[in-house]
C-alpha cells in the first residue's frame, strides 16, 4: 500500500471497514457474482499496485520515443516523396 492512500485505508467511524476492507470482502463471497467478483478483484488490484511515479529516467525515454517518432515521420514523408516523384 502506498503513502497516498494510507490515510484512507483508516476504519470509517460509521461502519469501522476501511474501502480494502470491503473490496476483498465483497471479492472473497461466493454468494456475489462473479461479474462483481472480478470488477473488485480489479478494483482491489488498482488500489494495491498503484503505477509508480515517473522518474528522470523515465521523461529521458519518452523523449528519445519522441525523437525517434519525429524521424520516422520525417521519413516517411520523404518517401512519399520520393514515390511521387517529387509532387
Amino acid at each position: 500500500m502506498t503513502d497516498d492512500n494510507a490515510e484512507s485505508q483508516q476504519p470509517s467511524p460509521a461502519g469501522g471497514e476501511t474501502p480494502l476492507d470491503y473490496l476483498l470482502r465483497v471479492m472473497r463471497d461466493p454468494l456475489v457474482s462473479s461479474r462483481r467478483r472480478d470488477a473488485m478483484a480489479r478494483s482491489t488490484l488498482a488500489w494495491l499496485h498503484t503505477r509508480p511515479k515517473q522518474t528522470g529516467a523515465d521523461e529521458a525515454d519518452s523523449e528519445v520515443l519522441r525523437r525517434m517518432e519525429d524521424a520516422t515521420a520525417s521519413l516517411a514523408r520523404k518517401l512519399e516523396l520520393l514515390a511521387s516523384g517529387g509532387k
